[in-house]
């Protein structure tokens, strides 16, 4: 029987933290999913549900913060 690796959502608009974020968590062994906004992160986690959420706090639209909020 083998574990599924924990899933983690990524959620920033700047696309060099991305990479370099989902770089290090999936040479990690943790599956990855990388959003780049607030919206599309409550949009997403309205099916899903991740084990981990890393979020920026200062995104243009919805913030991290207010995103957290409506979570």
């Amino acid at each position: 029987v083998s574990e599924q690796a924990p899933l983690i959502l990524l959620v920033d608009d700047n696309p060099i933290n991305i990479e370099v974020i989902e770089s290090f968590l999936s040479h990690a062994d943790y599956q990855v999913v990388s959003l780049s906004s607030g919206k599309e992160a409550l949009h997403w986690l309205a099916t899903e549900t991740p084990d981990l959420i890393l979020m920026d706090i200062q995104m243009p639209d919805l913030d991290g913060v207010e995103t957290t909020r409506r979570l």
